[in-house]
């Protein structure tokens, strides 16, 4: 969705009126540089880096297996994926993501926007056990983001307070490593986009957290919560994709609830650009993410066997300065989102 709507710093129209967003895991943007590297290290395992003048015809004829393999096989050293990089001011992509958005240069849309609460539990970098110290979240949380640097990883820190610091909201050091992980793209990303659309004069934008776990991965490992993907679990009516083997589990009686509750919202969006207007009487009216002076979001979560729990949160502040943070020029140079 964000390539999308910042293709061509928005000069040209996309295909889609509305957009719902889940999780937005975009970043690091590749350099070409980097790229260029992938693309050597897999026509090489392909076999087809010489004659240079034959690489793309040779390509062209390997086997679609022959391709898998060498995709997999690329050193970890170097990115994984393929994917657009900044190409000047006519290409697809003319800049950050971010700094598009920022600047205004990007398409608008109608926009459900979110992520689930505890997605950075997914990609903090390791379980509870291994964060014990600010040099364990140092190593692992910011393996993903090898750009940041010492002087921005310290800032960090000192936004997120050590369970150690009276009055910190982090128990734990995990905890401190999680949230950190997810706000730096998931949760912030979100709420970016949300805010510079709000300020661009859209007048349908609304956002939400996911607060219920998928069950398949929570029973094999409870620690991390409303993990990333869960809302995929209720959206598509027990299908587990990706990380729980596209496994399907039937829905006991509230986790049904959910499923429909959910599933109302998203179609209602998608059909009027308003998540209410198909809904049940007894569920929850989701406001706009501007709400008379507060910035609102809709936490889905499961209830009993009839009906959620599902309510309307402000968004909390401490939350919105720590996306400040990861969202400035200045930090989104070093994570190239």
């Amino acid at each position: 969705m964000i390539m999308q709507v910042t293709a061509y710093g928005g000069t040209r129209p996309v295909p889609f009126k509305r957009v719902v967003a889940q999780s937005i895991g975009f970043g690091p943007t590749r350099t070409e540089a980097e790229v260029e590297a992938t693309f050597t290290s897999a026509i090489k395992f392909i076999g087809c880096s010489s004659p240079a003048n034959n690489v793309m015809p040779c390509l062209r004829s390997a086997s679609l297996g022959a391709i898998v393999s060498a995709i997999n096989r690329i050193p970890v050293t170097q990115p994984s994926q393929f994917a657009p990089v900044i190409e000047g001011p006519t290409g697809f992509l003319p800049g950050l993501p971010s700094r598009l958005i920022e600047s205004g240069n990007f398409s608008t849309v109608e926009f459900i926007g979110g992520h689930c609460t505890n997605d950075g539990r997914t990609f903090a970098g390791g379980p509870p056990e291994d964060f014990v110290t600010d040099a364990d979240i140092k190593r692992l949380v910011f393996s993903r983001w090898p750009a940041v640097s010492n002087a921005t990883i310290v800032k960090a820190l000192a936004l997120y307070p050590s369970p150690q610091i009276s009055g910190s909201p982090f128990a734990t050091q995990y905890d401190r490593a999680w949230t950190m992980a997810g706000e730096i793209v998931f949760t912030c990303l979100d709420w970016y986009m949300a805010e510079n659309l709000a300020s661009r004069g859209v007048k349908n934008v609304f956002s939400y957290a996911w607060d219920a776990p998928n069950t398949v991965l929570y029973n094999e490992n409870p620690y991390l919560g409303a993990m990333h993907t869960s809302d995929l679990y209720y959206l598509f009516s027990g299908n587990t994709f990706g990380n729980a083997g596209n496994t399907f589990t039937p829905f006991n009686a509230s986790e049904a609830t959910l499923s429909r509750e959910a599933i109302k919202y998203w179609t209602s969006f998608a059909s009027t650009g308003d998540p209410s207007s198909d809904q049940d009487v007894h569920v929850p009216l989701w406001k706009k993410y501007v709400d008379s002076d507060a910035l609102r979001r809709m936490v889905l979560s499961r209830g009993n066997d009839t009906v959620t729990v599902s309510q309307m949160e402000t968004v909390p502040g401490d939350e919105i300065a720590r996306c400040r943070f990861w969202m400035s020029e200045d930090v989104t140079t070093e994570t190239r989102i």
